[in-house]
């Protein structure tokens, strides 16, 4: 998407008033963090917010309402680019992120609904700002607010100083959104308790206060809000998931037909439910069962349910009739439930687009449903309850939540009038257009202050660090044991008098941008630079390594080439644009692609390059000829056997990725700005992966029901 057009996915009119996440599908925690993300990079890319100080006194300034997983990622996407802004951030409640603070019996997974999709088991978000691992929502909270703590804590020098000013305001009341006419303001007046820039209570400001002011730009970012109904909040804590201790079975009527109502269902009548680790236990190696469902997934409607049925009756171990079977023998004993729903028959829970029920939650209820642990209704709620003798309190009501009313409270009537005058009535439910939970965002954008267009005028200091993702540490254990066993080969051998450095760099896809990321810090040897450059990224058209990349040739330094001619190379092929200067003592420079096989399905991503080692020199006699590429080829060969291997590592997986079903286009030819300086090496083979590879190693908590660590009666959003 241009730009402009993300904006504009989220502003009111033409007022500056964005409105994040309130009527998405899709309202994860993590699509909300994408959307807030996308939401500051078009903002700040865009020059709508300033990086660059205003004059004295006409200092920029935002209202962020909702201090939610949407909210707080906004304001510190805008606290991380350092623009020349005061942020005041307005919290209804006593703490930041209430809604999921203190929640044990719910759990926050990244991608679940993104099953059975590649890479949908991974359980980290993988965001560049408040990033978190799944787990029970309320550990997700500590992880965020601890980072959060982090980005807002004071500097310890001049030059780290927040550009941006934050003040965070929790219990506020009274919340108020207008604008005068003809005013390119818009005024909040509030009733609320100032905290300290990580929401705890402030000495200073103990007591509530009433006070209003002008905003350049308001935020409402009010994301899940609470049931109607007056129902039990989603996020508080119930035992409907935990063994009954009174003896008799236990009725509950489960009323909705969203996300919310499938999973507290499944937590009534399934032992031992957790929804990310049940996938694992109901699907394990089927992978053709897998293909199968990956087809189906984004069918429509009654298709997908004939689909399902389909496959129901397919008796081998690539139908549903043996997962069926298995989740038959984890039905509670202790539980039975009536599903309270507005459609007649389970097929139009399928066929109903109004209806906003994740792949994999409606096949669970299907393979639930077949398996009798349940019975559909949509009998009158109050007749239910007689016919099944049902109290309230095992009533639970799932039918969605306030998110209109919420933001209509906080516009004022003024402001309201107006908006329905130019047929702009978001409290009705009329909306710009759809906001993207799709990474827009260029990789390494907040990893750095101000526009893209500063770029090449950042010092050599900041580039050190600078344009980071997110790095799993496995995926950086991985890539330093095989960069410290290269280091030491060489230097066995070699003996070099200077400095000597080895990295690996791997290929990701951050959006639809192909990047390469160093995975680890150098290993080596007289290496005194220890500030931290692990997790950077860079283009793949970039340097030695964006040669090899291109090429899928090893490339290295001309022997013999002068130092001059090497850093002219450098400086050409936009090596100083990207990180820092290399140091004009480097007298050679090597890049050992990592290949997949380039047919059609044998490699995952854009390129058939799964990464890079990289390496390079000081000592002016340092050279690797062919003979000594070859032997480092066959120790990252023997690198790739061991780390290729299924279950290797028990919990450290290689999180999967989907292989590309075109074959891969020829590789291209060394640029000409490089060729004095650099060759391309076609003696010695490149080390090649059996099949798809990515190197994407992270820790994973799932687990079988034998493990010791395996919990009951836990739901998972």
């Amino acid at each position: 998407m241009k730009l402009k057009e993300i904006v504009e996915a989220y502003r009111i009119g033409d007022l500056p008033l964005m409105v994040l996440g309130t009527y998405e599908k899709g309202v994860t925690v993590y699509a909300q963090q994408v959307r807030a993300l996308n939401l500051a990079y078009g903002l700040v890319e865009g020059g709508t917010v300033p990086t660059a100080p205003r004059p004295a006194g006409n200092k920029f300034r935002i209202a962020v309402v909702g201090g939610g997983f949407a909210g707080l990622t906004f304001a510190a996407a805008l606290i991380a680019k350092g623009v020349a802004a005061d942020i005041d951030l307005f919290e209804k409640r006593d703490t930041l992120l209430p809604l999921q603070h203190g929640s044990d019996a719910r759990w926050l997974h990244p991608r679940i609904y993104d099953w059975p999709d590649y890479g949908s088991k991974s359980q980290v978000a993988m965001l560049p700002l408040l990033n978190w691992t799944a787990g029970r929502a309320s550990d997700v909270v500590v992880q965020t607010l601890a980072e959060w703590a982090k980005l807002t804590a004071p500097r310890e020098s001049s030059a780290e100083t927040l550009a941006t000013n934050i003040r965070v305001f929790c219990n506020s009341r009274h919340l108020q959104v207008d604008r005068k006419k003809h005013s390119k303001y818009l005024r909040v007046e509030w009733v609320g308790e100032r905290r300290k820039p990580d929401g705890t209570i402030d000495d200073q400001h103990p007591t509530p206060r009433g006070d209003s002011e002008n905003y350049n730009l308001v935020v409402v970012a009010m994301g899940f809000g609470l049931e109607r109904d007056e129902a039990h909040s989603y996020w508080r804590n119930d035992v409907a998931g935990q063994p009954g201790l009174d003896g008799p079975r236990r009725t509950y009527i489960v009323s909705g037909q969203g996300d919310g109502a499938m999973i507290d269902l499944l937590r009534i009548r399934v032992s031992q439910f957790r929804q990310d680790r049940i996938l694992d236990e109901l699907f394990p190696e089927r992978a053709p069962l897998l293909g199968r469902l990956r087809k189906l997934r984004d069918m429509n409607g009654a298709a997908q349910f004939e689909a399902l049925e389909k496959l129901w009756r397919d008796p081998s171990p690539s139908g549903l009739r043996v997962v069926g079977d298995a989740l038959a023998m984890r039905l509670r004993r202790d539980t039975e439930a009536v599903l309270h729903l507005k459609v007649r028959r389970m097929a139009d829970l399928f066929g109903s687009a109004s209806l906003r029920i994740s792949f994999q939650n409606k096949l669970l209820v299907y393979l639930l449903y077949k398996c009798g642990g349940f019975v559909p209704s949509d009998h009158d709620l109050d007749r239910l309850k007689r016919e099944h003798n049902v109290e309230d309190r095992r009533v639970i009501r799932r039918h969605g939540t306030n998110a209109r009313a919420d933001l209509a409270a906080v516009l004022s009537d003024g402001l309201s009038a107006s908006l329905r005058e130019k047929g702009e009535d978001v409290t009705a439910g009329k909306f710009p257009g759809e906001q993207p939970s799709t990474i827009e965002w260029q990789g390494g954008f907040f990893g750095f202050r101000g526009q893209t267009k500063v770029m090449k005028s950042l010092s050599e200091e900041a580039k050190a660090e600078w344009r980071k993702e997110y790095l799993p540490d496995a995926t950086k254990m991985m890539a330093s044991g095989l960069s410290s066993a290269i280091a030491g080969v060489l230097i066995a051998r070699k003996k070099p008098s200077r400095r000597l450095r080895v990295t690996l760099h791997r290929a990701m896809t951050l959006g639809q941008e192909e990047l390469l990321q160093q995975c680890c810090e150098y290993a080596g040897q007289e290496i005194d630079d220890t500030r931290a450059s692990a997790g950077r990224t860079l283009n793949t058209g970039v340097a030695t390594i964006g040669q090899a990349y291109k090429t899928r040739r090893i490339v290295r330094s001309r022997k013999a080439v002068d130092r001059q001619t090497l850093d002219k190379a450098m400086n050409d092929l936009k090596l100083n644009d990207e990180t820092r200067r290399m140091s004009r003592d480097v007298s050679f420079v090597a890049a050992i692609p990592i290949l997949e096989p380039e047919i059609a399905g044998g490699f995952a991503g854009k390129s058939p390059v799964a990464g890079i080692l990289y390496l390079d020199a000081m000592d002016p006699t340092f050279f690797l000829d062919d003979h000594d590429l070859e032997d480092l080829s066959e120790v990252i060969r023997n690198w790739l056997l061991a780390i290729e291997r299924p279950g290797a590592f028990g919990r450290i997986q290689n999180v999967e990725h989907p292989p590309t079903a075109a074959p891969a286009r020829p590789g291209s030819v060394i640029s000409d700005k490089a060729k004095d300086a650099l060759e391309v090496v076609f003696t010695v083979a490149p080390p090649q992966a059996k099949g798809p590879f990515h190197i994407n190693f992270d820790y994973t908590d799932l687990a079988g029901l034998s493990s010791s660590s395996a919990e009951s009666g836990t739901g998972s959003s």
